[in-house]
Parts: structure tokens; C-alpha cells; sequence
């Protein structure tokens, strides 16, 4: 798995509910989107904006930040964001009851499509492990 951090400003005096409006109105194309596990945007306080976007393989988030993303995104923003990417070998998820492990991944490389759940003990509960490789 990858992490994709998607980094930009909003000018200063942006509320909240501005920039969840935003990020509302861009939501629905990555509902469907390829090799997209999950996407969280995130507003600080003085107009930062970070998009955390966890994907299967970069090549499938490369697939998505294509440079007519890149136009769209700055006719949308008024800018171009910077994008670092992140290996993520382990995710946990209290939300599902989840540890994800990607150990076939490399450095920057993409996960094996199989996953076998194993049990996970920890402060006395069953966790599933989902382990992808």
C-alpha cells in the first residue's frame, strides 16, 4: 500500500465549512476510483490543506494524478499541490476492528491481491490481521 499526501493552501479566512464544501463537491470522483482504499482531507487552521489518500500500488494513485488532474485541480484551488508518497506497510483500522499488513510491498511497490485474516490478540480482544502478500 501508498500513501499519497496531497498538500495545498486555501487562502487565509477559509472557514471550515467552506473547505468541506470543497472537498464535498471533489468526493464523488474518487468514489469509484481505482485502487483508491481510502482518502481523508484534512483543513488546518491557517488554510492547509492535506489530502491522505491510501492507495493498493503508486501506479495506481500515478493512474489518478495525471496532468489533466493536475488542470482540473488548479482551476479548482487557484494552484498545484505538491504530492509525496508514503509507503504504508501496516494501517490500522478501529474503525473496522482491522491490521492491515502489506508485507509484499518494496519501498514504493504495490501489494499482492491475496489476504488471509489471522487473529490478533491484544488487551484481550480478537483483532483481526488482514496480511496482504
Amino acid at each position: 500500500m501508498i500513501t499519497a499526501l496531497v498538500q495545498f493552501d486555501l487562502p487565509l479566512g477559509t472557514t471550515v465549512a467552506e473547505a468541506s464544501e470543497l472537498f464535498r463537491q471533489s468526493a464523488p470522483e474518487y468514489r469509484a476510483m481505482p485502487g483508491l482504499i481510502r482518502k481523508y482531507c484534512m483543513f488546518g487552521e491557517h488554510g492547509q490543506v492535506v489530502a491522505a489518500c491510501l492507495w493498493e500500488s503508486r501506479e495506481a494513485a500515478e493512474r489518478c494524478f495525471t496532468a489533466e488532474w493536475q488542470r482540473r485541480f488548479g482551476q479548482r484551488y487557484g494552484m498545484e499541490p505538491t504530492i509525496t508518497y508514503f509507503a504504508t506497510p501496516v494501517v490500522v483500522d478501529n474503525a473496522l476492528g482491522l491490521i492491515e499488513s502489506d508485507v509484499a510491498a518494496g519501498p514504493f511497490g504495490g501489494v499482492s491481491h491475496s489476504t488471509a485474516e489471522q487473529p490478533n490478540r491484544h488487551a484481550g480482544t480478537e483483532t483481526p490481521v488482514r496480511v496482504q502478500g
